[in-house]
């Protein structure tokens, strides 16, 4: 399947596991920024 088909699922649903991918990746998104450069 693959991140294609993740992404196909999520929009099939649309509903809480949208919800959820949406909530995860956020948080992926803030801590990447955050300790980014420290990781660097």
């Amino acid at each position: 399947m693959g991140i294609t088909g993740a992404t196909d699922h999520v929009l099939e649903d649309g509903t809480v596991r949208g919800r959820l991918v949406a909530a995860i990746r956020g948080c992926a998104q803030a801590i990447s920024l955050g300790l980014g450069d420290e990781r660097l």
